[in-house]
């Protein structure tokens, strides 16, 4: 792995909760857990989340790739940061009311209200 790609990959893993020096010390071997349920071609749930997987390579590329697919080297847990486990505790919070039509489409966006139309007016004989 040349320089470049190591601080890449580096940042990659940082960024998913690794360790800063993971890419210079890593482990022949690790177990890895779904952070989501992993789903089959048919859309029901394959590999449920928190199943321990072992024997992956310990390689940072290869946990880099894995990590983008919710599989991280230590399993789920509530105080847990990672897109996939945010993301399901967002899914799982109770829905909250939505508002009425006015306060959902009352925002205004680079200075006028969404669904505007941006013409001008003209007047006859000007």
């Amino acid at each position: 792995m040349d320089a470049k790609k190591r601080t890449e990959v580096r940042a990659e893993l940082v960024s998913q909760g690794y360790s800063f020096d993971y890419v210079d010390s890593w482990p022949p071997k690790v177990t890895l857990y779904p952070h989501k349920d992993l789903l089959n071609m048919d859309g029901k749930v394959a590999i449920p989340r928190g199943t321990p997987l072992p024997n992956h390579p310990g390689h940072p590329d290869h946990l880099a790739r894995k990590s983008r697919l919710g599989l991280l080297s230590w399993p789920p847990t509530n105080s847990c940061e990672c897109r996939a486990c945010r993301e399901s505790r967002i899914a799982t919070q109770p829905a909250e009311s939505a508002g009425s039509v006015e306060e959902t489409t009352g925002q205004v966006v680079r200075g006028r209200p969404v669904g505007s139309k941006n013409k001008r007016r003209t007047t006859a004989g000007h």
